[in-house]
């Protein structure tokens, strides 16, 4: 709730005292189960939704940034960088160009990992690659992680399949993203324009259903209701895997249920009407 800008109130079934408790009849009981779960299952599903959102948000802007930063290195920025290299270098790139579509990978990877990646692959391939890499300015959703890190675009230059595919393996051991580009400027714009069609579409969708959610939350934060104490020993086991804590003290039972939702993991939601 706090990530949606809502205060949840502290307590939100008041206390009864086992003097002076209510009868509740099964049908009572079952109805207040019933709403209980109807609006869980709401709920959970906004913010399931608003997850699986999210990751194909970012993946979609994870992908531009890699056609953004792909740009600078066909033709001429791949050439300048032949100069910089020893011979041995220069020949491998120079016939990996000879073949580009099928001689490069491109992706993204947390920022903490490019040292180590750097290494492994100048390792493996005893440095017959050329490897670029870009910081991207905005934090990026980690879906392993569930939170936003800094992170890199890559393109790593080489040539054979088979080197390639230990290339590709080694990357997405430490969690990098690959993405399909093409070496041809007409079709990496092709990409770009698709990319940002769909990049304000799921973008248009994820905040309508994040204005739902909140909503859902705020209308939950505003109810506080009561449940008669005998009811208690009935919702024991249906609150406790949502952070409900049963205090008995001083002959009083004090059911508490405490709200926390969270769009991108955590503790699922109990409510009662």
């Amino acid at each position: 709730m706090e990530a949606h800008g809502i205060v949840p109130p502290e307590t939100l079934v008041e206390d009864y005292e086992l003097s002076h408790k209510n009868t509740v009849s099964t049908s009572q009981l079952d109805e207040i189960c019933s709403n209980a779960q109807l609006l869980e299952d709401r709920v959970t599903q906004l913010s399931d939704a608003a997850e699986d959102l999210l990751k194909k948000q970012m993946d979609l802007k994870q992908y531009q940034q890699v056609l953004s930063a792909t740009d600078k290195y066909f033709p001429g920025e791949v050439t300048r960088d032949l100069i910089e290299l020893d011979d041995d270098q220069a020949q491998a790139l120079l016939e990996a160009r000879g073949d580009r579509d099928s001689n490069f990978i491109t992706g993204v990877i947390p920022r903490e990992k490019i040292p180590i990646l750097e290494k492994i692959l100048w390792r493996v391939l005893r440095g017959n690659l050329l490897f670029k890499t870009t910081e991207i300015e905005q934090k990026m959703y980690d879906q392993k992680a569930k939170e936003f890190v800094d992170k890199n675009s890559f393109v790593i230059f080489s040539h054979g399949e088979m080197i390639l595919s230990r290339v590709r393996k080694i990357c997405e051991s430490l969690d990098a993203d690959l993405y399909n580009v093409s070496s041809d400027s007409k079709s990496r714009q092709g990409q770009q324009v698709q990319i940002n069609e769909q990049l304000t579409d799921i973008t248009n969708v994820l905040e309508n259903t994040n204005l739902t959610l909140t909503t859902e939350l705020r209308v939950i934060s505003s109810r506080r209701a009561g449940v008669p104490s005998c009811c208690g020993a009935h919702l024991r086991a249906m609150l406790a895997p949502h952070q409900a804590i049963v205090v008995q003290a001083s002959g009083v039972e004090e059911v508490r249920v405490v709200v926390a939702v969270a769009v991108h993991g955590g503790d699922r939601l109990w409510r009662r009407r």
